[in-house]
């Protein structure tokens, strides 16, 4: 995962301190502990949000820039837990964080850093730097980086060991451009002419960090485009190649025929994985939605799919598509159900998957991770297309099989809902209903199917009316008490940005008004899915002159985000006004880790609600009744 940025609706923010043994929390033993040592540890929960719950612990092990995660039972004591950590000869340093196994809610705890030590007693070679990574690494771990307390420890291990700064380029440098004041680019140069000194032995990954530092960080683009250009003559079958063959195939489309050929030559070359077993999925789409289906066939037989699922798990996005195009097009219906059987099979495939070792998310995590991809992905499609093809009762038993794996899809929930109704089973259908509508769901379709499941349950409709009314009421009395829950109170960063159209603009220009920022990029699927509700939202507040939006176009992946945000906002008509973050610093300055996020500032210039992500049926309630608390 990029360190940079993850679109995940789950992070949030995470304090860096290092361990010690009189810390109110965590204490361990031994108190200097080194690699092969059995690393004994307490945990006291008192005051932290993990009180009073069940708890496993995490350690991150890190060497030379590769972190792995592993989670660990903890054993119940009565001042609170304790467990046990064998140390890896291999590692440099270790994070420890405490969590309760649910994926989106961990992320706000405290990871601890922890240096290890060699036999002379003295702190281990690397472990400073290793720490240092743990604190500047924005992600998975963290939402924002410790970019000073990283810095600190780098400059403390690149003192004695310089060669080891290839290990940490990218982090290093966001350090040093984060935290020093006076010619930051002079000491990133000074770093990469370290680096630069062992050009010929460093490995491609190494290479490619310094590529971006030169063309992303320091603007320098000849420089950049010369490492470019040594990279792919020293890896003609490297990582940057494969991404290369990997554009070339996909600008092929919609010639199936020749994305077919170029798929045999990517395979002989790179061999397979991830990458290969998504671009088969790509021309098994072209084909179906060409109605191509004897070539899909023939490429589902070339390559042996069907037989070889863990080969091809990562087609399990796209297989559920070919089914639905061979379905709704209506002339091959027998190819449709294979085509889902398969996917279904592709899902297991990926759910069964092990993590990959090292790995920034733990085994939980990562299984998590695929169940939902899995689940998300292929139940929906497949649960209507068994409706289709078997009937509404082994839809329902395919639906409630989905949501036992993953109960986070609303719309394999709709589903299930429905076909419980459909088949008289209303009884356990109602009470699910309603809580969904109490959540803020009030879905056109979901509200009939509601209607229907009381009907059943209790003979008519006959106070109906007042029964829903009842749960809306609960529902926004609930979103209420939820945003001022979320409430805070803390100085906006300012910045100073250029928009679309070229022009200055910066949050002092808003003094004195309510400003939304709504964080964006054109990549984001539901960043754009929510722009049609915000245009609505924005309309909504033409008249108010003391309430501004402000859409900031960040995280982008192209060379030139200020003309791609202007050309999508143009063919959208969207009415905004858009800032360009094209290093995303504000976004960092933000903690901006999952996007669509809008921050809500009030007038005299402080952060008062972070809303992440996006939900259609509430989002103009949430911004009323925060616009209504802080005015």
């Amino acid at each position: 995962m990029n360190k940079c940025l993850i679109i995940t609706l789950f992070i949030l923010s995470a304090n860096i301190v290092m361990a010690q043994n009189n810390d109110n929390n965590l204490s361990y033993t031994p108190n200097n502990p080194k690699n092969g040592q059995v690393l004994k540890i307490n945990f006291n929960p008192k005051g932290t949000n993990l009180e009073n719950k069940n708890l496993m612990f995490v350690v991150y092990s890190v060497k030379n820039g590769a972190l792995n995660a592993e989670d660990y039972q903890f054993n119940k004591t009565d001042s609170g837990w304790e467990g046990e950590y064998s140390i890896p000869d291999s590692s440099k340093a270790l994070g420890i964080k405490f969590i309760t196994g649910n994926f989106e809610n961990d992320f706000p705890n405290k990871l601890y850093p922890v240096l290890l030590y060699g036999n002379d007693g003295k702190v281990l070679k690397g472990s400073k730097a290793a720490c240092a990574y743990l604190a500047g690494y924005q992600g998975v771990i963290q939402k924002k980086a410790d970019t000073k307390t990283a810095y600190k420890y780098y400059c403390e291990e690149f003192k004695d060991s310089p060669a080891l700064i290839k290990y940490y380029l990218s982090s290093y440098c966001n350090a040093v451009k984060n935290e020093e004041k006076k010619n930051p680019d002079t000491i990133v140069k000074e770093a990469l002419l370290t680096v630069e000194k062992e050009k010929n032995e460093l490995d491609e990954s190494s290479l490619q960090s310094v590529m971006y530092i030169y063309k992303q960080g320091l603007k320098n683009n000849s420089k950049g485009d010369e490492y470019y250009k040594y990279i792919l003559n020293k890896f003609p079958n490297g990582e940057m190649a494969k991404r290369e063959a990997r554009d070339a195939f996909y600008k092929m489309r919609p010639d199936a025929d020749k994305m077919s050929k170029a798929l045999s030559e990517f395979n002989v070359r790179f061999g397979s994985g991830e990458t290969y077993e998504i671009m088969v999925g790509a021309v098994l789409v072209e084909y179906c939605s060409q109605g191509k289906y004897d070539s899909a066939k023939e490429l589902l037989k070339k390559y042996d799919v069907e037989n070889n699922l863990s080969s091809y798990k990562w087609m399990y996005g796209l297989v559920p598509r070919c089914a639905a195009m061979c379905l709704s097009k209506g002339n091959d219906e027998a190819f449709a159900i294979r085509l889902n059987d398969l996917a279904l099979k592709l899902g297991k495939a990926l759910m069964e998957l092990k993590k990959p070792n090292p790995d920034n998310l733990t085994s939980i995590q990562y299984r998590k991770m695929t169940t939902e991809f899995a689940v998300s992905s292929i139940y929906p499609v497949a649960v209507n297309i068994y409706e289709k093809t078997r009937g509404t009762k082994e839809a329902l038993e395919l639906a409630e099989e989905g949501c036992k794996l993953c109960n986070s899809s609303k719309e394999l929930k709709h589903l299930y809902t429905r076909l419980l109704v459909a088949n008289k089973r209303a009884n356990e259908a109602l009470p699910m209903l309603d809580e969904l509508i109490m959540a803020g769901d009030k879905k056109e379709d979901l509200l009939k199917v509601h209607k229907s499941a009381y009907e059943q349950v209790k003979g008519s409709t006959e106070g109906y009316e007042s029964y829903l009314s009842g749960l809306m009421n609960i529902s926004v009395s609930k979103m209420r008490e939820d945003v001022k829950k979320k409430l805070v109170a803390k100085p906006a960063p300012q910045f100073t940005l250029k928009d679309t159209e070229g022009k200055t603009v910066s949050l002092a220009d808003f003094k004195g008004k309510i400003v939304i920022l709504d964080f964006w990029a054109t990549w984001c699927s539901p960043c754009k899915a929510s722009f049609p509700y915000m245009k609505k939202a924005q309309e909504r507040y033409t008249t108010n002159p003391d309430v501004k939006f402000l859409f900031v176009n960040t995280y982008e992946k192209s060379e030139n985000p200020a003309e791609g945000a202007a050309q999508f906002i143009k063919a959208n008509n969207y009415p905004f006004h858009v800032a360009v973050d094209a290093e995303s610093k504000v976004s960092a300055s933000y903690e901006v880790s999952s996007i669509p996020t809008k921050i809500f500032i009030d007038r005299e210039g402080n952060i008062r609600y972070v809303a992440v992500g996006f939900e259609e049926t509430t989002i103009q309630e949430e911004i009323d009744e925060v616009i209504n608390l802080i005015k």
